[in-house]
């Protein structure tokens, strides 16, 4: 049998082809010819580039204004997966200290008291666990090494606060700003710690 020739590389007519494409770029030349002489393309790419122009800066401004949309939507949701886990955090390593935020919120004294001997409680805790020796939370706090407790300071500030509720009781004029500085003083020490 016979290969076809028609597929034979003998048979392509590269003159022909060349014709044709000649013939293609003759019909095309006056084209361009009055394109490029006529100042029309000047003012097509003028149009042009001006329209493309105007586009993107449309387009960059909106990404730019979409971007920061953006971003601030995920700063919120940040923010609040934040403060959910944190809080979520701070109930499951110690819910004593929300019943003493509670307590330290109310407008009663008798509960600000109550918040503070509750941390005071938790401190102690917090020191056994830690293994420093001592009949109380007072020998603890003195068999401390400041080294190993930065905030021992805070800790005896806050401790203080609590020994004089205890014994003298509501002699004592705890004011509302000395039970937040307490609590505030118990919050650093057990941050330290990680205990909240």
């Amino acid at each position: 049998m016979n290969p076809d020739p028609i597929f034979e590389p003998t048979f392509l007519n590269l003159e022909y082809v060349f014709f044709k494409l000649t013939k293609f770029f003759q019909k095309l030349y006056p084209f361009f010819r009055e394109l490029f002489s006529g100042g029309k393309l000047g003012a097509f790419l003028v149009f042009f580039f001006s329209t493309l122009l105007v586009f993107l800066v449309a387009w960059i401004t909106y990404s730019m204004i979409r971007i920061k949309e953006l971003e601030r939507e995920k700063s919120i949701r940040m923010n609040h997966v934040l403060f959910s886990r944190k809080s979520e955090n701070t109930a499951k390593r110690n819910p004593r200290w929300i019943q003493v935020q509670e307590h330290i919120n109310a407008n009663n004294p008798a509960e600000w008291r109550l918040a503070i001997i509750e941390a005071d409680t938790i401190l102690e805790d917090m020191v056994m666990k830690m293994g420093i020796p001592g009949e109380n939370l007072g020998e603890r706090l003195k068999n401390t090494e400041p080294s190993d407790f930065l905030t021992l300071q805070l800790a005896w500030a806050a401790h203080k606060v609590r020994n004089k509720i205890a014994h003298e009781g509501s002699a004592y004029n705890l004011t509302y700003k000395d039970a937040r500085q307490a609590i505030a003083n118990y919050e650093e020490v057990f941050k330290e710690f990680d205990f909240i």
